[in-house]
């Protein structure tokens, strides 16, 4: 499950294709889910990023409150 580590917690992400970085962000509490169709549209030209967010999806739960800054 490839992860990283933002502001000392683990972010799970989905990486498709290779070219020029494409970042799909989604609202708070959202998951990189909501982007599976358009990241196979666009994985043929970009590599395509999603993550999910803190505390949704496959990414850590936090017990300590952050901010969206975070």
């Amino acid at each position: 499950m490839p992860t990283v580590e933002i502001a000392g917690f683990e972010v799970y992400y989905q990486e498709q294709g290779e070219g020029t970085p494409l970042v799909f962000l989604s609202g708070i509490g959202g998951d990189g889910r909501a982007f599976s169709v358009t990241m196979r549209h666009f994985q043929p030209q970009f590599r395509c990023f999603a993550f999910d967010n803190p505390d949704s999806g496959r990414s850590q739960r936090r017990s300590v409150s952050y901010s969206t800054s975070d």
